[in-house]
Order: C-alpha cells, then sequence, then structure tokens
C-alpha cells in the first residue's frame, strides 16, 4: 500500500490556516449533528475484526477488489464502522470508482459527524475532486468557507433563516464545493423544506455534480417518499452518471427490491450490471442466484458473480466454477474465490481440473488469494503440467515469492529456468539475478535468460555498465548492451562506442545509440561518418 500518513495530507506543502478553517468547519458542523450520533460515532481509530483485518491486508497488497469487497462487509458487520467506511471509499477511488467513492465519503460524514476519520475522507474527497477545496482560495474559496461556517451556525441557531440562505447558495454563481456542502445542510436539517431542496436539486440536471449529491443525499435520507423520487427520476430522461447514482443511493439504503428491479429490466446493460454487482452489498446472495438463471447478458452475469464475491458468497461461485459450459463465466468464478482467499477449494476444483487451461486458471486464482506454500508445491510438482507449473511461478513473482524462486532455482529442472528467472525479476530479485548472470559456473544459457529478465528489474546503468565490463561471453556482453538501451543510457553507449575494440560489439553499442535518439548521441555518430 502506499506510504500514507494518518492526516493523509503533506502539513510541510500546506498553508496552516486553511487547515484551521477546515477543521474549524468540521467542528461546527459535528455540534449541528449532535442530535443524530450514536454510540458508534465514538469508534476508535483501528477496529479489528476479521473483515477490516482482510481489508487492510488486501490494500498492503494493492488489491483493491478485495480490499473494497471486506471493508464493505466491515461496514455491515463492525460495530463501530466508521474506520471500514473510509477504507471502503479508498478502495472505490483506487478502482476508478469515484461517484462510488463520494457516496461512501458522504455516509460516513452524515452518520459519524465526529469520527476521528472524519479529516482523512474530506482529503480524500479534495483528491477526488481534483485538489479543489473550499478552503484553497479557488473560486474565492475562503470566502465560501466563511459562508459554509456561517450557515452551519445560522441552521444550527434559527433553521427557518437558514432555509433561504440555502436556497439563495444552491441558485448563485458560487462553487461546486459550496453548494454540494449546503445541500449537506440542508438534509441535515430535517423537515419537509429541506428535504424538498434536495429533491429539486436531483431533478435539475443542469448542474451534473450537483445533481449527484442530491441524489446521493436522498438515499441516505431514505424513506419511501424519497426513494419513490428516485424511482421516477430513475424512469426519467437523465443522464447514465445520474441512474448510476441512483442506483448507488438505493445501496446506501438498503433497497435491495429497488436494486433487483434495476438488475433485471431496462436496455442499458452496464446499469444492469451495476445493479447486480450493489446487491452483492446488501447480501441478497438468493436473489441474484434466481437472477443468474435467467439472466442471457454474459456482462450482467460477471457482476453478479461479483456480487457473490462482494456478499462472501463462496457456495454459488463454487456451483458456477464447476460448471463448464460457459468458459468465460467459470474462469470468472475461478478467479473469485482467489480475491476471497478460498485456497482450499481452489485445490479442490484443481484436482477435479482436466484441461491444463483449466488448471493454469486455477494456477492463477491460487496466487491471488496469496497462498505462496500452494504454489510452491505446484511449481516442484513434477506430474503437473510444464505450464501449470509455469503459472504457479509467476504467480510467486508476482505476489513476492523471491526467497522460494530462489529455492526453486537451485533445484528445479532446466525446463522452468526461464520462467524461474522471469518469476525472480517480477519479485524484484535483481541482486539475485546479476549474481546468475555473474556466474561463470552456470550454463551461458542460463546466464543469457537472466540477464533478459533484468530488463523487468531496470537496474542502474552504472551497474550494467560495470557488468558489460565485467562480462567475457560474447553475448552476454550483447545482452549488457541492450539492456542499457532499455534504460536509455546513452552516455554509457557513447563510452563504449568510444572505447570498445571489438568490432561486433562495437557495431552493437552504434546501432543501440542510434536507437536511443538522444541528441548526445549525434556527435559521436557523425564522427563515426567521418572515419
Amino acid at each position: 500500500m502506499e506510504s500514507r500518513s494518518r492526516t493523509h495530507l503533506n502539513l510541510n506543502r500546506m498553508d496552516l490556516a486553511p487547515l484551521f478553517r477546515r477543521t474549524l468547519r468540521a467542528l461546527m458542523l459535528a455540534a449541528l449533528l449532535a442530535p443524530t450520533l450514536s454510540a458508534a460515532a465514538m469508534a476508535p481509530l483501528e477496529p479489528e475484526s476479521p473483515a477490516y483485518r482482510e481489508g487492510r491486508e488486501a490494500l498492503d497488497k494493492r488489491d483493491w477488489r478485495t480490499a473494497e469487497a471486506a471493508f464493505q462487509r466491515a461496514t455491515e458487520i463492525d460495530a463501530e464502522p466508521d474506520g471500514a467506511f473510509y477504507w471502503l471509499a479508498y478502495s472505490q477511488a483506487k478502482r476508478g470508482r469515484t461517484t462510488a467513492a463520494l457516496a461512501t465519503i458522504d455516509q460516513l460524514m452524515l452518520q459519524w459527524p465526529k469520527s476521528p476519520w472524519r479529516d482523512d475522507a474530506e482529503a480524500l474527497r479534495i483528491e477526488l475532486r481534483g485538489g479543489k477545496t473550499v478552503a484553497t482560495g479557488i473560486e474565492g474559496g475562503v470566502d465560501d468557507e466563511l459562508k459554509l461556517m456561517a450557515l452551519a451556525g445560522l441552521a444550527q441557531s434559527d433553521p427557518q433563516r437558514a432555509l433561504p440562505m440555502i436556497e439563495k447558495i444552491l441558485a448563485g454563481p458560487g462553487s461546486t464545493e459550496l453548494k454540494e456542502q449546503a445541500l449537506f445542510v440542508a438534509g441535515q436539517m430535517g423537515g419537509e423544506a429541506g428535504a424538498e431542496m434536495l429533491v429539486r436539486a436531483a431533478r435539475d440536471s443542469r448542474d451534473p455534480e450537483i445533481q449527484e449529491s442530491a441524489i446521493q443525499y436522498l438515499g441516505v435520507l431514505g424513506g419511501d417518499r424519497h426513494l419513490a423520487t428516485l424511482d421516477e427520476l430513475f424512469r426519467s430522461d437523465i443522464s447514465r452518471d445520474a441512474k448510476e447514482s441512483i442506483l448507488e443511493a438505493y445501496m446506501i439504503a438498503g433497497s435491495r427490491d429497488r436494486l433487483l428491479a434495476a438488475a433485471r429490466g431496462g436496455s442499458d446493460v452496464d446499469l444492469r450490471a451495476e445493479a447486480a454487482q450493489l446487491l452483492g452489498t446488501q447480501g441478497a446472495v438468493d436473489e441474484l442466484w434466481q437472477l443468474y438463471q435467467t439472466e442471457s447478458s454474459t456482462e450482467v452475469r460477471e457482476s453478479i458473480l461479483q456480487g457473490f464475491m462482494i456478499s462472501g458468497d463462496g457456495r454459488h461461485l463454487r456451483e458456477v466454477a464447476r460448471d463448464s459450459s460457459d468458459e468465460e463465466l467459470q474462469q470468472e468464478a475461478i478467479q473469485l474465490p482467489g480475491v476471497m482467499g478460498e485456497h482450499e477449494f481452489l485445490l479442490e476444483i484443481l484436482a477435479e481440473a482436466r484441461s491444463t487451461e483449466a488448471k493454469t486458471e486455477i494456477v492463477e486464482a491460487l496466487g491471488i488469494s496469496g497462498r505462496l506454500e500452494d504454489l510452491e508445491a505446484l511449481a516442484g510438482d513434477r506430474s503437473q503440467p510444464l505450464e501449470v507449473r509455469e503459472a504457479a511461478i509467476e504467480g510467486l513473482g508476482i505476489h513476492g515469492g523471491g526467497e522460494v524462486l530462489w529455492r526453486l532455482f537451485q533445484t528445479a529442472d532446466s525446463a522452468l529456468n526461464e520462467a524461474l528467472v522471469e518469476g525472480l525479476a517480477l519479485a524484484g530479485q535483481g541482486d539475485r539475478l546479476l549474481s546468475v548472470v555473474k556466474d561463470r559456473s552456470r550454463p551461458v544459457a542460463v546466464r543469457e535468460e537472466a540477464l533478459g529478465a533484468l530488463i523487468i528489474v531496470g537496474p542502474d546503468p552504472e551497474v550494467v555498465m560495470g557488468l558489460y565490463r565485467d562480462l567475457e561471453e560474447h553475448s552476454l556482453r550483447e545482452g549488457a548492451l541492450e539492456l542499457l538501451f532499455t534504460r536509455g543510457a546513452a552516455e554509457e553507449l557513447i563510452t563504449i562506442v568510444r572505447t570498445e575494440t571489438d568490432p561486433g560489439l562495437r557495431a552493437a553499442a552504434v546501432q543501440f545509440l542510434g536507437l536511443t535518439g538522444s541528441p548526445l548521441a549525434a556527435d559521436v555518430l557523425e564522427s563515426i561518418l567521418t572515419e
């Protein structure tokens, strides 16, 4: 996972005045929302439920899909889920699901106004909106901040006087950020007038961002009347993005019936697929399975499988994984248990599989599950097809099994040498690959494979230059020249062109130097032409 502080902000690059103003705004909004607080608002910084731990482990592996599914489960089962909501939004953002991430942040802000995760969530919201915040000075940011603070205070002290001010902000030329925060205040005020503002904004397509925010807030408010408004909007001629926001609002409101209806009907396959996947967040496994039996679209059926994964329903995924009538869906169903970490099931169906292709798919899924010991056993199992063993080695490389690969490299048969050196490269084992290249006791073919794999690692040009000088074999020195070219090392290639006495190697160096396109090469190449 990327290195990040708990504050999610680089204070060294910030003016502390905007930070203070944003913190003060958060405190004022927390005071405004105080009547809605529950015991869950006093959550510890790091809850430790199994789902939460699974999500954090997935983040460390940069496995955003697994992280999203785990944190979604944590939001549903944790007694204090505000941290899970933050990491759910973070995972959604990493998967490019910006609208969903913003909706999750809104839900966190609305339900846990005193959560210690609010600052992180606000910072993430700023990132998702391109770095813009009401405290940055953009579009009169400081004025916007003051307006918001005044509005929050007015809504607390005299809600009736605040309503026309919210109307004025929504109709005025202010920034999108200010208008969205005004909607937030309107939604928290309760009553007919505040809800009606959200409904009007949800119907107004002139500002898509405001419309989508209003739709999400209606989902947070829930209730038959607001959901009926969303139903009407969903059937109307609004944008696809707005309809996607309505689906997410249904999810926020916990309306599985509406999600199921959206997944079953309509001509937009993408929307149906989105609805099917969101059903997984509601634990609607029986409804999803019924839908899977009748659905004809492969795209929607794949989303249903993803819904099974999100809901933690391994039973139906196993059933599809054993069904070879549709290879594409079977492959998807095999991969998803890997995301869920169900390695025992994968080993079970591996023993049942007959084709090499199916076995390879299962081994790839085992790699996703992170079970390096299973991959090591398969890589060393001479009874398995070569392609299966190579897939296991690749999985070890991708998932950081450098030590395992190095052990295998010392003992494995030569047929696996190429796969093993590539696996070592994927695992970032550059130093070990260099040691193989330099080891004159090994066959030249093995050393050449290790040298070629170094392209994946990308060693420093100085290291490659030293390697070139130390090597004696012509083919290996040519490989080092190619490696210098891939690193764009024009200066090192120029040195070799000027000093190399071997005609063949000098010619190769000239060729690679010309391919670099470096301005440094022009004088050297011209001098060769005048020799």
